[in-house]
Formats: C-alpha cells, sequence, structure tokens
C-alpha cells in the first residue's frame, strides 16, 4: 500500500519508516501514527466501505448465479479488508496511547 507523501514523508524520501531524528521523539512518532491512523480511517475504510455498499445494491440485479456467487465472495473479501484495516488503525492508537502513559 502506498501513502501519500503528506501522510507519510520519511518513506518518500527514501528513507527508514520514520526519519533518524523522529525515533526517540515519542511526540513525532504518536503524531506520524496519529497521521496514518487518520489516513486509514477516514479515507481508504470509507472508500472500501463505500464500494461495497454498490455492490450489494447491485447484487439482487445479477441474473447469473454464477456471477453473483463472485460478488458475493469479493464483498466478503472486501468486508475482511475493512476489519484488517480498522485493527491496524486501533493497533496504531493503542501504541500510540502506550507511548504517552511512560
Amino acid at each position: 500500500m502506498s501513502l501519500p507523501n503528506s501522510i507519510c514523508p520519511s518513506v518518500h524520501q527514501g528513507g527508514s519508516a520514520l526519519p533518524r531524528d523522529a525515533l526517540g521523539e515519542t511526540g513525532a512518532l504518536d503524531a506520524h501514527r496519529e497521521r496514518i491512523g487518520r489516513y486509514l480511517s477516514d479515507t481508504l475504510v470509507q472508500e472500501i466501505f463505500e464500494v461495497s455498499l454498490r455492490l450489494h445494491g447491485a447484487l439482487p440485479e445479477i441474473a447469473d448465479p454464477a456471477a453473483a456467487e463472485r460478488v458475493r465472495a469479493a464483498l466478503d473479501a472486501l468486508d475482511g479488508m475493512v476489519r484488517r484495516l480498522r485493527l491496524a488503525v486501533f493497533d496504531l492508537d493503542a501504541v500510540a496511547g502506550d507511548a504517552t502513559e511512560r
């Protein structure tokens, strides 16, 4: 998955997951995680959910049973993606919360 430059600038600069000077700074790390989590939650999850809703709406109009089953399988895959992305966002939040409690 590729994140926009505004979300993950160090990756686009060819560096590590975080710039060296931010690795030791809890505040910078938390801010980085928050930006990624917000991007995942606000953008990617919502876009995948929107596609899923459109496919669910079109499903009754699919006359071919084999095609309908393929769409159902794709919907199951999309639902799984949304669950995994939400878990990733919650994990980022939990790690950021743990860091602020130290």
